[in-house]
């Protein structure tokens, strides 16, 4: 129709001019930069369609999707090999790409490489087409729902605009639905995972809580068990030592009581001699104190106190003696 011819018009004029705009800005480029060569891999920092030319053709007809890219031949490789194509994608960022990976493998010798690289732009290429094709569904689909609201819809305008839309939001939400579905059996089995990671762990701690404590009470009743037999050792000692004490006692007691009768018995003779017969000095009679006989380790106390008294008893003897003490002859 009508429309049709003078919309295709108006993108024919804007294509047109896009392309005498990119042709300038490429020919400025090259004039301030002469060492540029041109049809060189330095030339691909000169993009061949920049964003604000692509504004311009897209301000004619905002719904159009455009197919962007390169054709490029190296004629140093054999023919049939020397061009190459890149796959025809709406997004110019990613058209670039292709155009300098295409480029650089063909200045590298690689075409095989190039061939390999084309399969990857193509499956990017369908990924952008189709991307493109659901924008511009849902974009004709607001454009019709705000016409509709204001009362100006003309339904000529957009022939199929809602039932795209409508499909494009089908299919979204099947593709949703699929999503949180495929998303929450994948979250059933990491809970069931994590279940049973944590069931067994539990038992583990179970396991490894009963082991303890019984080898806390295990090493409890054996301390236990040397804490008494520590403690009996400890009173048989003490019972041994108290015993011990009880008989050297006893036996210093007895020592004690026969110096004690000794020296009695010893004061008792010289005072009946000094008395019966106090010549007897002057005859040459001398009394024999008897010297106590070496003790026992254990009697040392007591030797030395029986010898300290026989010493006392000589010094009294010896201050009577006119002849000058006690001797221990006969």
């Amino acid at each position: 129709n009508l429309w049709d011819a003078e919309q295709a018009i108006d993108l024919h004029i804007a294509l047109s001019r896009a392309r005498h705009q990119a042709l300038v800005r490429f020919r400025n480029s090259l004039a301030a930069a002469p060492y540029m060569q041109p049809y060189a891999s330095n030339l691909d920092g000169i993009e061949p369609l920049n964003a604000e030319e692509l504004r311009g053709i897209l301000t004619e007809d905002p719904f159009i999707v455009l197919g962007f890219c390169s054709d490029i031949m190296d004629n140093r490789l054999q023919k049939g090999q020397h061009r190459k194509q890149g796959p025809a994608t709406p997004n110019l960022v990613h058209a670039q790409e292709f155009r300098v990976m295409i480029r650089q493998g063909l200045e590298a010798g690689k075409p095989d490489a190039v061939e390999e690289a084309k399969r990857w732009m193509a499956e990017v290429a369908k990924a952008d087409r189709k991307q493109a094709y659901e924008q511009r569904a849902r974009i004709m689909s607001m454009v019709c729902r705000e016409l509709r609201r204001r009362g100006q819809v003309d339904p000529h305008l957009f022939p199929g605009a809602a039932a795209q839309a409508q499909a494009a939001a089908r299919k979204r939400i099947e593709d949703q639905q699929r999503a949180l579905a495929l998303k929450n059996e994948a979250n059933s089995e990491e809970l069931e995972r994590l279940q049973r990671l944590l069931q067994d762990r539990e038992e583990q701690l179970t396991h490894s809580r009963t082991v303890t404590m019984q080898a806390m009470e295990d090493r409890t009743r054996a301390e236990e068990e040397a804490v008494r037999a520590r403690q009996a050792e400890q009173m048989a000692k003490m019972e041994a030592e108290n015993m011990t004490a009880v008989v050297e006692e006893e036996r210093e007691r007895n020592v004690r009581l026969e110096a004690q009768v000794a020296e009695a018995k010893m004061a008792a003779a010289v005072a009946a001699a000094t008395a019966a017969a106090p010549s007897a000095f002057t005859q040459g009679l001398r009394f024999r104190i008897p010297t106590p006989a070496p003790p026992r380790q254990n009697e040392q106390a007591t030797f030395e106190r029986a010898k300290h008294e026989c010493a006392t008893a000589r010094a009294w003897l010896a201050a009577t003696d006119p002849r000058g003490g006690a001797s221990d002859s006969p």
